[in-house]
Parts: structure tokens; sequence; C-alpha cells
């Protein structure tokens, strides 16, 4: 997926999340570990409370100022990816 080079931090970070969702959504293995749920509830249950349910939200949906480099450790962790994977095109 290229990037836009006018889209911000935030925006190429989020976009980057929303891939990793999607990539889980599709996961074999995660649809059998956790039926009936999908992979953005299981990041939000995942990094609770270090992030409330309503800040996840407002991050996925770009409606914030920033996110913090805590919160996008956190969100890797919960993804068991690599915290560079979330900043590839920057």
């Amino acid at each position: 997926m290229e990037m836009d080079i006018y889209m911000g931090i935030n925006e190429k970070i989020v976009l980057n999340i929303l891939e990793e969702l999607v990539k889980l959504n599709e996961n074999e293995e995660f649809k059998k570990v956790c039926p009936d749920i999908t992979a953005q509830e299981y990041l939000c249950a995942k990094v609770q409370p270090h992030i409330k349910p309503q800040r996840l939200v407002n991050i996925l949906n770009l409606n914030i100022k920033r996110i913090r480099i805590d919160e996008v450790e956190i969100i890797a962790k919960a993804l068991g990816i690599d915290i560079s994977v979330l900043f590839k095109g920057l």
C-alpha cells in the first residue's frame, strides 16, 4: 500500500494499525481462537486499562490531535507485532 506524501504521521500510523487489524480479521487461527469477536474488539480488550475504549476509537477514527508513542507501543504489543511495523512508511 503506497502512502500519500502529504499524509501526516498520525494518519500513517493509524493506516498501519488498520492494515494490521484487517490481517488479524482474516487470520484463520485468530478466528479459531477468538470466535465471534472482531480484531478491533480484541484490540480494545487487550489495550485496557492503558488505553480507554473511547480513546482507541478516537485514535482509529483520527479524531485526535496526536497519538502518543506509548500508545503506539501498547497497540503494537497487543497486536503481537514489532512497533516498527506501525511506523512503516514514515
